[in-house]
């Protein structure tokens, strides 16, 4: 094996990357847009074994996004839960070190954050009261500017790093007066994970953002590490969105509405290979209806087995199970013999769809298709 075409931009397709270049594999990957990554909270949860194969930390150092990958951490969302998860990207605040201990809760002019309401939830929290934390609201004499709480995400982080000398001389004299271990910023803080270490260095506390909702800052560090990673790995990146896939004996070759590329091997690692839903009717069952979105000559799979609209219909929602829908994929090894065509993260049938889950895809994939390949011209 020579050469490798990956399609995707979220983290099973950089895993997958990664992972053919370890193998000094050329690697080429096709990026059209956001992957589901760059759409998730920032939270790293992990599929069995878990997050401690010593690939999978390899990986998350190289990448440089994710703190603590091998250990428990508490994160908080802006909603006002604190949950657990098992890494977390570093511009988030892990609050598991500051049991027993205040975190204080600025009042900044973003919509959707109040900090008093968000303070009283988390101290209402049955994992707050076991950790003994105590969340407190706080005022800031910072001027943002009338529009600021109009400003996208993105842009008011650039504001806030603008506003950063202000800004963290009012958070340290709040850290002094309300005796803070930590603070909890919203999601709109960090353009680099690298800057609330920075934060935390300088004031000494603890300083992080809540979990990100869709369109926050969590994606868009995401994006920039991504970025950075493909670049060291030299990875040639080409944009556009792939309308189909064949396969031969020979080669793989990824069809663009402007072009083709042509390969000895593919990792599908994007979502969108299948189209389709699920209708209840009156009678509480199910009709499922999936198709391929692409010509691809590859499988559709439920839950790890061959999907057959004839056997779905009529299928009773509570012995198929909720979490059964969200399988709908395409099978794991398809194509042929040995198969040049691997499915990972979303594209894959198996698997839970966590970033953790995602990340030990892409580095299967590319390790099925390296031993596959391993003396294939």
């Amino acid at each position: 094996m020579n050469n490798a075409i990956v399609l995707g931009g979220g983290i099973a397709a950089l895993a997958a990357s990664y992972g053919l270049r370890q193998a000094g594999v050329v690697t080429a990957c096709l990026l059209g847009g956001p992957g589901a990554t760059a759409l998730s909270s920032g939270a790293l949860d992990g599929g069995q074994p878990g997050l401690a194969a010593q690939d999978v930390l390899s990986f998350c150092a190289e990448l440089g996004l994710f703190a603590e990958p091998s250990s428990s951490v508490l994160v908080a969302t802006r909603l006002g839960v604190l949950r657990y998860a098992r890494a977390r990207d570093g511009g988030i605040l892990n609050v598991l070190p500051l049991a027993g201990r205040r975190v204080g809760i600025p009042r900044l002019p973003r919509l959707g954050w109040d900090a008093d309401w968000l303070a009283r939830s988390l101290n209402e929290s049955p994992i707050c009261a076991a950790q003994a934390t105590v969340f407190v609201a706080f005022s800031v004499k910072v001027s943002f500017g009338e529009q600021a709480s109009r400003l996208s995400a993105i842009d008011f982080s650039a504001l806030v790093q603008q506003q950063r000398e202000p800004l963290v001389g009012a958070l340290r004299d709040a850290s002094v007066v309300e005796n803070l271990a930590g603070c909890l910023l919203p999601p709109a803080c960090f353009l680099e994970a690298q800057q609330a270490s920075e934060w935390s260095s300088e004031l000494g506390i603890a300083v992080g953002e809540t979990l990100s909702g869709v369109g926050e800052t969590a994606g868009y560090r995401f994006e920039r590490a991504r970025n950075g990673l493909l670049e060291r790995l030299g990875v040639k990146v080409h944009a556009g969105y792939a309308s189909g896939v064949r396969a031969t004996d020979e080669k793989v070759t990824v069809l663009t509405p402007d072009c083709e590329f042509s390969a000895d091997v593919a990792v599908l690692a994007t979502g969108g290979w299948v189209s389709g839903g699920v209708r209840l009717s009156d009678t509480n069952s199910v009709e499922l209806s999936y198709e391929l979105s692409a010509t691809s000559g590859l499988s559709i799979s439920l839950h790890g087995r061959p999907f057959s609209a004839s056997a779905a219909w009529g299928a009773d929602v509570g012995s198929l199970g909720l979490g059964e829908l969200s399988q709908i994929g395409l099978l794991p090894l398809v194509g042929h013999r040995p198969t040049r065509i691997v499915a990972a993260g979303d594209a894959s049938a198996s698997g839970k769809r966590t970033l953790g889950a995602a990340i030990e895809s892409g580095l299967a994939a590319a390790a099925r298709l390296t031993a596959a390949f391993s003396e294939t011209p």
